[in-house]
């Protein structure tokens, strides 16, 4: 994921064709975006979200992946 931390609007970099399966939840738990389409490069927004740190559950052929995001 980068930039990280970030302004909201970041980029999951991954050379793969496949396309993944994004979800992000704020620190509560709350599902804050989904897009289970993403394409490699595709910037994702969630600049409308408040300040503070989210988890990324990326889902791809290989499994699931989970990162923490800093939104200034």
């Amino acid at each position: 994921l980068y930039p990280n931390p970030s302004d909201g609007q970041f980029v999951i970099g991954f050379s793969a064709e496949e396309k993944l399966d994004v979800t992000i939840y704020n620190i509560t738990g709350s599902k804050v975006y989904t897009n289970s389409q993403l394409l490699p490069g595709q910037t994702i927004d969630i600049s409308s979200q408040p300040a503070g740190t989210y988890i990324v559950r990326i889902r791809h052929n290989s499994g699931v992946i989970r990162e923490m995001i800093q939104k200034l």
